[in-house]
């Protein structure tokens, strides 16, 4: 009877893998590349195919930590956020604790956190930054377009920036990784970091600008603080208003000579007219995209005559975007004006998709609304676009 070849090792080989199998005869190298391609989870699971595999998935690349499923029923059920927090905030202690590898490419936190968790968060922001980190991700309110009130906004800790202390968080009942000293910061090397429902003071601001030399991108969305140092070398600005008559006073609005982009989210009351937003458009001299998302709070029609703003040529303006676009107006009002006054304008694109928050299914009833939204849009616009003038109905 013909014996089962063994396979040969040396007593200091403690890979415990079969020589057949190719390619858990690759170089580690090659192999976290691999698993780094997977989802954090599935990646972690990896260490269970043999002793060759167990420490792999420790040494990759990007850390993102994203949680679609539990956001889905959060967005259901807000309950659930007690009980949920505790478990995510586990999770990413219990990975950064076993992290091996020197650096990370990508660091990403997506969870509705707040300043309640804010000894864990200082804790991954230390994390990444001692690895390295090129692009630093914190998205702390995944749930739709709605904002948290700024009190409650995590602050983004400034004290990163002071290599001669590095962080000195207390520690916390959870179990969190070690501290990093701060001759370990390593700030140069991020390249990318979007913030989302995080508090950037101006200070605070100022420093990641001078502290920063790599950063190329810079995604601030939903901060309490007012943020001015740089608001004259902005090329695209994201502004959520949504009680504007309480959150900005458009007179007064600084000109912002290179911005490109500008993208509006506001909340949609009643037909409210939303002539005033083109105060905004008319500090941004070289304004290429305008973009306005009308969040549904309240989308009533009331019938009256479409008023209209002063004449102003916008001479770059090329594409306008209207979101939300309910058949008000308001509505017809706002994209008329643009119509009107964008001189070099190339396509306007009016979509009538409901707003509110994304996590939520959209009824057969809301359905119908856009429907008619969309039909509205065709009546309004289309014998009012010039010629040369694209439109586009989503």
């Amino acid at each position: 009877m013909r014996k089962r070849a063994r396979v040969a090792q040396s007593k200091g080989d403690h890979r415990g893998f079969n020589s057949n199998d190719f390619i858990s005869r690759m170089p580690d190298d090659i192999l976290v590349s691999i698993v780094s391609r997977l989802p954090l989870k599935e990646a972690a699971t990896t260490s269970n195919l043999s002793t060759r595999w167990r420490y792999i998935w420790c040494q990759t690349d990007g850390l993102d930590f994203d949680a679609n499923e539990k956001l889905d029923k959060i967005a259901v059920d807000s309950k659930l956020r007690v009980v949920e927090r505790p478990k995510y905030i586990n999770w990413v202690n219990r990975v950064t604790r076993q992290h091996k590898g020197p650096t990370i490419d990508e660091f990403r936190i997506c969870f509705d956190l707040d300043k309640s968790s804010k000894g864990a968060i200082d804790k991954w922001v230390e994390f990444a930054i001692s690895k390295r980190v090129q692009k630093l991700e914190l998205d702390l309110l995944e749930n739709g377009e709605m904002l948290r009130q700024p009190p409650r906004n995590y602050v983004f800790p400034i004290k990163i920036f002071d290599r001669s202390l590095g962080l000195s968080v207390k520690r916390q009942s959870l179990s969190v990784p070690r501290m990093v000293s701060g001759k370990e910061m390593e700030i140069k090397f991020l390249k990318s970091l979007f913030l989302k429902c995080v508090n950037v003071s101006e200070e605070a601001l100022r420093k990641l600008l001078t502290s920063c030399p790599a950063l190329q991108q810079l995604s601030i969305h939903g901060s309490g603080d007012l943020i001015s140092c740089c608001i004259s070398h902005l090329q695209i600005l994201t502004l959520d208003i949504y009680r504007p008559e309480e959150n900005i006073k458009f007179l007064s609005f600084p000109e912002l000579p290179k911005l490109k982009q500008l993208i509006l989210k506001v909340g949609a009351w009643d037909d409210d007219s939303l002539l005033e937003f083109t105060s905004l458009a008319k500090a941004c001299p070289n304004l290429q995209r305008f973009v306005i998302q009308l969040i549904w709070m309240s989308p009533a029609k009331r019938r009256r005559k479409i008023r209209h703003a002063a004449k102003h040529p916008h001479q770059h303006l090329e594409v306008v975007e209207v979101v939300g676009y309910y058949g008000r107006t308001s509505d017809v009002e706002l994209a008329v004006y643009f119509i009107d006054n964008a001189i070099a304008l190339q396509k306007i694109l009016i979509d009538p998709r409901y707003q509110v928050l994304e996590r939520i299914p959209i009824g057969n009833d809301q359905l119908k609304k856009e429907k008619a939204a969309r039909s509205c849009a065709k009546k309004q616009l289309e014998p009012r676009t010039p010629r040369g003038v694209q439109l586009v109905i989503l």
